[in-house]
């Protein structure tokens, strides 16, 4: 079964792949439930949320009624801006994708792909959402036995950005359809933490009953793995070697992907070293501290305090609740009596930044961080791989003064200097590449809280609302 990984490239998942989460997951679908997946940065969820969709997965999810589940994909990575009526065409333009993947009766998908048609051109989120209410009516109308899908992948920054009424209104198409509707939604956090507006209380309590933890890989996971990441690059991992990347990693997909390249790659010897020093000269190696830190920062401060304190044998009472949070992430883990971080290279990486200050803040705008590093946060999301000098340089003159007009001979001056001083001509065309560059790096980790605007004929101004 084939499932492209986060680098785009198809790969074979074990038969066993995510068993237990899988089969929870189904459970609830086949009673007519929805179900929420938790899961931490790089723990896979994207990687099962396109697992669930594949026909092979159905089958096994859905048993001989398979045919009856209509699931509706919707990756929010592809919302330029979180708006309604971006989202509410995302979903319907999912609904005519899993039609026409499922040959859907002629008659029914050109009365969808009608809807789609006549509020192509509309802003207007109303009209948005009674073209979605009349898809879904359509689609109940033309199959009595039909059971409707909502999977939503990054569905976070959707969450905490959207008005109330967005939820209400999803709650509302599945109380009319009662269990013929579900929804399945992948999050770093609990929805519960992402937003407690009252008007999302009833849609959280669909979900709310069923939330499943993503941890790390199983032992059988994780050699699979390996296997998948030694095939590309032509070499083997001995039994050694693999038993002491999954016992360094935890079993994090990120991190222990990350640590084999390394091994593979720069040819690290893992032979005749302790565990400790293993994990110091992994942490040495960008890609796994890159790894290490986006899982590190994905998390609440009240989690990150959690965990340091573990490392310290210290738990505190008012971090009680962040602990059953890092329980349900399958972050943390049982040695005898104790509880400590599931990895050492995690372990490892919260004793490292014990040791020196967190680098300094220098520059902030709305979500938009600098710190005395040189290293770039939108929101909670570090920006790796870094930034480019020249995308740097752009980010930083943006963030000096959000909110003005920047021309375009300005830019040209302070990120072009070389060019500029030497009398040089920069194109439009390198220059709108350089913009629209930074646009892709940066505003899909925003939530909506940032983006770079055209004014045309005039320059560009960095619009940014304050991050929570």
């Amino acid at each position: 079964m084939d499932l492209r990984d986060d680098e785009t490239a198809a790969e074979s998942q074990p038969s066993a792949y995510r068993e237990s989460e899988i089969n929870f997951i189904a459970r609830c679908l086949r009673a007519g439930d929805s179900c929420a997946v938790v899961g931490s940065s790089g723990m896979g969820k994207s990687n099962l949320f396109r697992y669930l969709l594949t026909t092979e997965v159905r089958t096994i999810c859905y048993q001989d009624k398979w045919q009856r589940f209509f699931v509706v994909g919707i990756d929010s990575n592809a919302l330029g801006r979180v708006t309604e009526e971006a989202t509410y065409q995302l979903l319907m333009d999912a609904v005519i994708h899993e039609s026409r993947q499922r040959q859907t009766p002629s008659e029914t998908l050109n009365g969808i792909e009608a809807i789609r048609e006549s509020v192509a051109s509309s802003t207007d989120p109303l009209i948005w959402k009674s073209a979605v209410r009349q898809v879904v009516q359509l689609l109940m109308e033309s199959d009595p036995d039909r059971h409707i899908i909502f999977a939503f992948d990054q569905f976070d920054g959707v969450y905490k950005t959207l008005p109330g009424h967005f939820f209400a209104n999803l709650r509302s198409i599945r109380d009319q359809h009662k269990y013929r509707i579900s929804y399945l939604t992948f999050t770093r956090e609990e929805l519960l933490q992402l937003c407690s507006a009252p008007e999302c209380e009833e849609f959280y309590e669909l979900l709310s009953p069923n939330i499943v933890g993503l941890g790390p890989y199983s032992l059988y996971e994780s050699r699979a793995l390996l296997r998948q990441v030694s095939s590309r690059y032509q070499q083997t991992l001995g039994d050694h070697v693999s038993h002491s990347l999954i016992e360094l990693s935890g079993g994090h997909p990120g991190i222990l992907k990350a640590m084999a390249v390394a091994v593979l790659r720069d040819a690290i010897s893992l032979s005749a070293i302790d565990n400790d020093r293993l994990v110091e000269t992994f942490l040495t190696i960008d890609d796994v501290k890159t790894e290490c830190s986006k899982l590190c920062h994905s998390l609440a401060e009240d989690e990150r305090r959690a965990l340091r304190a573990l490392t310290d044998s210290e738990v505190e009472p008012e971090i009680v609740d962040a602990m059953q949070k890092l329980k349900l992430k399958k972050l943390i883990t049982n040695q005898g009596a104790d509880l400590i971080p599931f990895s050492p290279m995690l372990t490892g990486y919260l004793a490292e930044l014990g040791k020196s200050p967190e680098p300094a803040l220098v520059m902030q705008a709305g979500p938009i961080r600098i710190n005395s590093d040189g290293e770039v946060w939108v929101y909670r999301n570090p920006v790796a791989p870094s930034l480019t000098k020249k995308e740097f340089l752009l980010l930083r003159f943006f963030c000096l003064e959000p909110g003005r007009l920047i021309t375009r001979d300005e830019i040209i001056a302070n990120v072009y200097q070389e060019e500029y001083l030497a009398g040089n001509t920069v194109s439009d065309d390198a220059l709108n590449a350089l913009v629209r560059r930074l646009r892709d790096r940066v505003e899909p980790l925003s939530n909506s809280r940032c983006r770079i605007a055209t004014i045309r004929g005039r320059g560009y101004r960095l619009e940014v609302s304050s991050s929570h």
